[in-house]
Parts: structure tokens; C-alpha cells; sequence
């Protein structure tokens, strides 16, 4: 049976695991197994996506995580991050856009990190991936190519999914009556998500994911016309959701601590910017609020009509 290498990551950040997970597959060819959950197929439709990430971080030998000033933040990144070096996982922080090994915070500053913009770097992670899976021969690859095809994944996570307009529909009537569904459904199920929380309050993990998974189904439903710059700036709504999940179950268990404690007060903060609750204090991130979604979607449906024809 393969390795597998479990590649950490935030949804803006997929084209760069995307491209790792193709090309450390096919230097390896066969040897080891890399699972991201952003790409297609690594979560079947119908899997209970929770479990699944929970299998497949038991059975990693190497866990690598993308680290950048926007992700290192972020409650899943250190959520999968902390389960791996609970497990004891060769991990292997990999900064790029700005985020350097000498600035990464404990703990990944006490792993042996790499940079992605670096040169060399093709070949140091393959080097240590072999190194980390036994495998004696360091597979012989274009790595120009591989450099190149990072750096525009590198550029790629770093833009700014632009608001809804006519370019980006396409005109047919089919694919705007496609587009139309797909907002109309996806706003339906946030409108009952928003009563399913403020019904269950933040602590019911189960409603929680519930509420995630079925925003991925209907993305996944109308894949083929659902543009890359929506499903962007849904993204961050749909992780805030499943941190939350991840985060109300790591409550459950263990003692109270400083950082159980910790762990009580980012659900909190979520939950509140969700359902637009104001708090003391804490930074507004209008790309989670529920009802910046519905709004969103609302004139995504307005700049499809406008561009069927009559």
C-alpha cells in the first residue's frame, strides 16, 4: 500500500496543493499517495467529509502545510496542523507570498520548514519527501516546469475574486437558468442554516457540518456553472463553517485548559461574524457573514438575467 502525504491548505490556497499533490504523484509514480481535500475526487460526493479528513490524517506519514500570512491564522490550518504533530507526522511547513521561515510562530517555527519562492526548492521537497517515505532513488523530473507551474499557482491564490458582473456569465439561457439555480438554492440553504444556528447556537457541531457539507453538494451539483471566482469568494464563508465543526468537537474532549479555552473563545468570534452579532474587539470579516452571502448571491442572480438573451 502507498504512503500518503496529506497536504494542508485554506480554499484560496488549492491551486498551490493542486499542483504539488500532480507532481509529487507523478515523480513518485505509485509509491506514495497525496491526499488534498480541495481536489476532485478526494472526497466523494456522499462521504462524511469530517470522517474522511479524520481517516486519511491517521494514515499520513508526511504532513505538509502551506503556510502564508493569510493562512497561518486561520483556525483549520492549525486545527490539521495540531492533530499531525499530536500523531507525530513528519511535518513540513511550506511558506510562500510573504511568509518566511524565520517569521513562522511556534509552533511550526520549531519544524525544518521550506520555501516554495526559493530556488532549489523543487528538488529540496522531493529530496525530503523521498528522505521521509524510504524511498532510496530521487525520481528525475522537469523541475523548470514544476517551478514554473507553482509560480502561477502562487499567483493565482493571491487574487481577488472580483464582485458578480455580466463577465463573468456566460449568455446562453441554459447556463444562466443553471447559474440562477445555483444561487437561489445555495441562498435558500444559508437562509436555514442562519435559523439552524441561531435555533442550536454555536455549540452543536452536527448542525454545523450539516450546514457545510450541504453548501459543497450544491457547489459540487453545478460544478459546470459555478465560475472559479464564485466558488472563491464562498470559500472562506464554507471553511469558517467547517473550522467551527472541528473546533466544537475538540471541545469535547480533555481537560480545560489554556487553549481549550482559547479554542471556546474562536468559536465564539466565529459564530458572532456569521450571524453578524458585533463583539468587542474583534477584527470584522465580512467574507463570513452570512448575510453578505445572500446579498452576494443576490446580485450574482441580478447580473444573470441581465445577461440572458431576450
Amino acid at each position: 500500500m502507498p504512503h500518503e502525504i496529506f497536504i494542508s491548505h485554506i480554499s484560496e490556497e488549492a491551486p498551490i496543493a493542486q499542483v504539488l499533490k500532480k507532481w509529487i504523484v507523478s515523480s513518485f509514480s505509485g509509491q506514495c499517495s497525496v491526499f488534498v481535500s480541495s481536489a476532485p475526487g478526494d472526497i466523494l460526493p456522499g462521504n462524511r467529509w469530517l470522517e474522511e479528513l479524520r481517516q486519511r490524517m491517521a494514515s499520513a506519514v508526511v504532513f505538509l502545510v502551506l503556510c502564508s500570512p493569510k493562512s497561518v491564522d486561520r483556525p483549520w490550518i492549525n486545527f490539521e496542523t495540531g492533530c499531525a504533530w499530536i500523531k507525530g507526522v513528519r511535518t513540513i511547513p511550506l511558506c510562500h507570498s510573504g511568509q518566511t521561515k524565520d517569521t513562522l510562530l511556534t509552533p511550526l517555527s520549531e519544524l525544518q520548514a521550506l520555501e516554495i519562492e526559493a530556488s532549489g526548492f523543487t528538488k529540496d521537497i522531493l529530496c525530503a519527501l523521498a528522505a521521509h517515505l524510504g524511498i532510496p532513488m530521487l525520481p528525475s523530473i522537469a523541475h523548470t516546469e514544476m517551478a514554473a507551474e507553482l509560480r502561477s499557482a502562487l499567483a493565482a491564490s493571491q487574487q481577488t475574486p472580483p464582485a458578480p458582473t455580466a463577465s463573468l456569465l456566460q449568455t446562453t439561457p441554459l447556463v444562466s437558468d443553471k447559474y440562477v439555480a445555483f444561487c437561489e438554492e445555495y441562498v435558500a440553504r444559508v437562509q436555514r442554516g442562519k435559523s439552524e444556528l441561531r435555533q442550536y447556537g454555536p455549540w452543536n457541531a452536527e448542525v454545523t457540518a450539516s450546514f457545510a457539507r450541504d453548501l459543497v453538494a450544491i457547489q459540487q451539483k453545478y460544478a459546470l456553472w459555478v465560475k472559479r471566482e464564485m466558488s472563491q469568494r464562498l470559500a472562506p464563508f464554507e471553511e469558517a463553517l467547517r473550522s467551527m465543526a472541528i473546533e466544537v468537537q475538540l471541545t469535547k474532549y480533555g481537560e480545560v485548559t489554556q487553549e481549550r479555552q482559547m479554542i471556546l473563545q474562536r468559536v465564539g468570534r466565529t459564530f458572532s461574524q456569521i450571524l453578524d452579532e458585533p463583539m468587542a474587539n474583534v477584527q470584522e470579516r465580512p467574507e463570513i457573514k452570512a448575510d453578505q452571502i445572500i446579498a452576494y448571491l443576490r446580485e450574482s442572480i441580478q447580473g444573470a438575467e441581465g445577461t440572458a438573451p431576450s
